[in-house]
C-alpha cells in the first residue's frame, strides 16, 4: 500500500494525499503499481467504499480510491491497468457485485471509465462535501463536483446475506507490483509483493 500512496503523490493531479489508515482499516484494501523495465507507470488503490452504509449491498462493492498515471506512461495505460484490474479483483473477491469510483469533474471528463466500460451514475454531479450533520472532516484536496462511475460485475442474488464484519486481525491484501498475473500468483499472492502495508 505504502508504495501506492507514494506514487500517487508524486502523480496524482488533484488528490495526491492519502492517509494510510484509512486506506488499510477496511475489510478489503488492494493496491496496484504496473511496472514495466524497472519503472512505475501507474497506481491504483482500491478499498471498501467509503460510504458503503449509504449502498445497496455496500458490503459487496468495491471503490477506486485513487489512480494516478505516470506523464511518461504509454497511450492507454489507464483503461488498460482498469480491465487488468478488474479482471483481477473478479478472481480474488467473487462475491463483489459492483465497482464505483468518483470522478473530479474540475480537472476529470471521465475517458479512461468510459473507455473500460463503465456507466456514468450520478450526472448531476451532486456530491461534493463529506463534512455532514457536524461531523466536519479534514480540509478536502478537491471541492469540485464529483460524478460517479459504476462497472457492474454481476447482479446480486435475491437471498445473498450481509457479509460478516472484518475481524480486527486486519485485512489479508497484499501489495501487487506486477502489471500481469503469472503462474506463481495464482495463491493470490504476488510473487514480489511487499508486507509494508
Amino acid at each position: 500500500m505504502r508504495l501506492a500512496q507514494e506514487l500517487n503523490q508524486h502523480w496524482h493531479s488533484v488528490l495526491p494525499r492519502t492517509v494510510h489508515g484509512n486506506l488499510v482499516r477496511n475489510r478489503r484494501w488492494i493496491a496496484y503499481a504496473a511496472e514495466h523495465g524497472g519503472r512505475y507507470y501507474a497506481c491504483a488503490i482500491w478499498t471498501d467504499p467509503v460510504a458503503a452504509n449509504r449502498m445497496s449491498h455496500g458490503d459487496r462493492i468495491l471503490e477506486l480510491r485513487r489512480m494516478a498515471i505516470s506523464p511518461d506512461a504509454p497511450k492507454n495505460t489507464a483503461s488498460r491497468m482498469i480491465s487488468w484490474m478488474v479482471r483481477d479483483l473478479r478472481r480474488r473477491w467473487p462475491e463483489l457485485v459492483k465497482l464505483v469510483s468518483y470522478q473530479d469533474t474540475s480537472v476529470h471528463r471521465g475517458t479512461i471509465y468510459a473507455a473500460s466500460g463503465w456507466t456514468m451514475v450520478d450526472t448531476s454531479g451532486s456530491l461534493t462535501a463529506w463534512s455532514v450533520n457536524g461531523r466536519v472532516r479534514a480540509k478536502e484536496q478537491s471541492t469540485a463536483p464529483k460524478l460517479r462511475w459504476e462497472k457492474v460485475l454481476r447482479e446480486p442474488g435475491p437471498d445473498e446475506p450481509a457479509l460478516p464484519r472484518r475481524s480486527s486481525a486486519g485485512s489479508s491484501s497484499p501489495d501487487l507490483l506486477e502489471p500481469e498475473p503469472t503462474p506463481e500468483t495464482a495463491s493470490g499472492e504476488a510473487t514480489d509483493a511487499r508486507p509494508d502495508a
